[in-house]
């Protein structure tokens, strides 16, 4: 299992780096700065699900979140 994170963390921070360089090239700083926020959530979330962790859902917390908004542009 440890080759297997070791891996896919090697191969995301390749991936991310990548990604985040072309981004800056560009002058995207800030496109940059959340790219490499979503792909540490997502290796982070993703080494979890390899080691096979039960990750409790996030629907309810979105759902309390978003429902206010939803019914205010409903009202609308």
């Amino acid at each position: 299992m440890i080759v297997k994170l070791t891996v896919f963390v090697l191969l995301a921070a390749v991936w991310s780096v990548a990604g985040i360089r072309a981004l800056r090239g560009r002058a995207q700083t800030k496109e940059a700065v959340l790219y490499g926020g979503i792909m540490g959530l997502s290796v982070a979330l993703g080494c979890l699900f390899i080691a096979r962790v039960d990750v409790p859902s996030f629907i309810r917390p979105c759902q309390q979140l978003l429902e206010p908004v939803g019914k205010l542009l409903l009202r609308k």
